[in-house]
């Protein structure tokens, strides 16, 4: 399934995420995978150290030059991440190409946790000094009827099963941190397989299931937002 590229799209920052049992072999092809795609990634992020958190569970990051994608390895992760969201299938292909490099060096891994993370930010002005959201939302089987326009602030994390997998889903109201002074709503939204035991994944297999949380996530934005705000979102009107 592969949604729309809306042209006044929301979307922050998109990110798939691969957790496995820890290897320390990461730490040993981490600078060939450095020289494979420095070309697209030149810089290199390196975490401080922080109070009571292994070194090496630290993830680098390789970015472009202009910061609007990159690359997160651990000794237990891998994540392909893009602050300006290509779109689907561009951003897939180029998900794929950076897991097939990586595990071209290091080999299958026993996968713990696969994911798709959509992080949204909603920009609004208040309505009476109230948060207007059922200008954005309607009612769905995540909040049920819970969106209505008599809330001065609103915070909510629900965690669920979904078709065999899970679904993270938060949504707040926050400040912006791109416009001082305004304010935004943030919808994340997770949705990721558990192995437990752990399972054995090469690059394909992983793709499948990073394709497959995509489409959960997707069909989650989708049927959360009002179709008034998706008019918005594809152009058809001039303010949401």
């Amino acid at each position: 399934m592969s949604g729309p590229l809306y042209p006044n799209q929301p979307l922050v920052e998109v990110a798939t995420e691969v957790r496995f049992e820890g290897d320390l072999n990461v730490e040993r092809v981490c600078p060939e995978f450095q020289g494979l795609i420095r070309d697209h990634y030149p810089r290199l992020l390196v975490p401080g150290a922080q109070e009571g958190v292994a070194p090496s569970l630290q993830p680098i990051r390789f970015e472009d030059a202009d910061r609007r994608e990159g690359v997160q390895i651990a000794v237990n992760s891998f994540s392909f991440f893009s602050r300006e969201y290509p779109g689907h299938d561009s951003f897939l292909t180029k998900a794929s190409e950076n897991l097939g490099l990586f595990l071209r060096l290091l080999g299958t891994v026993r996968a713990t946790r696969i994911g798709w993370r959509y992080i949204n930010a909603l920009p609004f002005t208040r309505e009476n000094g109230r948060l207007p959201l059922s200008r954005f939302f309607r009612d769905s089987n995540i909040f049920g009827d819970s969106l209505k326009d008599e809330f001065e602030d609103y915070s909510c994390n629900l965690t669920l099963p979904k078709d065999g997998t899970h679904l993270n889903v938060k949504l707040q109201s926050a400040e912006s941190t791109v416009e001082p002074g305004a304010e935004v709503l943030v919808l994340d939204i997770d949705a990721f397989a558990i192995y437990k035991p752990s399972t054995n994944m090469d690059a394909g297999a992983i793709m499948t299931v990073i394709q497959a949380s995509h489409d959960l996530a997707y069909e989650t934005f989708e049927g959360l937002i009002s179709d008034n705000y998706r008019a918005f979102l594809q152009g058809k009107s001039d303010a949401s």
